[in-house]
């Protein structure tokens, strides 16, 4: 019974380490519950807005934004929570529906180059609860301050961007360097897009 218990925690132990090794997963979180004019943004984001359309502007990670995870046991170092900051942000003089799902933006994705090809690095977390959909609208002039998921590791440095499908529009961000490890850049390499 020992060994089978053992075992059982053991895998359990593996499965959680390799999903925090494996960046494949990211969700793109709204940070704070107001809209933000575009007077507000941060001059490096107000200085990217594309005119007259809706941009997605992503902050170098000079910006990361960490967040202390509540359970750390004593005398072991901190463990934090990282995030990219960006800005969804309406320069049009109409509203823009932005489709959500609880504290989260749907449909945001991201994408790292790989030999001169964008390809697919990682996606959202479907979400299970038809109840959790709702739409935001994003007015003229505002923008919404989101934070994106970000874990990085290694020492092989690519081109990142962040990818915004909504419904028949592509909306992609600027782009940052990031830095994968070695499972990651492998899994790329094998992905067809």
């Amino acid at each position: 019974m020992k060994i089978l218990k053992r075992s059982v925690i053991a895998i359990f132990l593996y499965l959680c380490i390799s999903s925090f090794v494996c960046s494949e997963y990211a969700q793109a979180w709204v940070f704070g519950s107001d809209l933000l004019t575009i007077e507000e943004l941060p001059y490096v984001a107000k200085s990217q807005i594309k005119p007259k359309c809706v941009s997605l502007i992503l902050l170098t990670k000079d910006s990361l934004f960490s967040i202390p995870i509540s359970y750390n046991p004593i005398n072991e170092p901190p463990i934090f929570n990282n995030y990219l900051k960006c800005f969804l942000i309406n320069s049009t003089d109409t509203g823009f529906i932005v489709h959500r799902a609880d504290a989260t933006v749907i449909d945001i994705s991201s994408e790292v180059m790989v030999n001169g090809v964008w390809k697919s690095f990682q996606h959202g977390i479907p979400v299970r609860c038809g109840n959790s959909y709702w739409d935001q609208k994003l007015e003229s002039h505002k923008a919404l301050s989101i934070l994106y998921d970000h874990n990085e590791k290694g020492n092989i440095k690519l081109p990142f961007r962040i990818k915004y499908a909504n419904i028949n529009e592509l909306i992609y961000s600027n782009e940052i360097e990031i830095s994968v490890n070695q499972y990651d850049y492998d899994r790329v390499l094998k992905l067809k897009n």
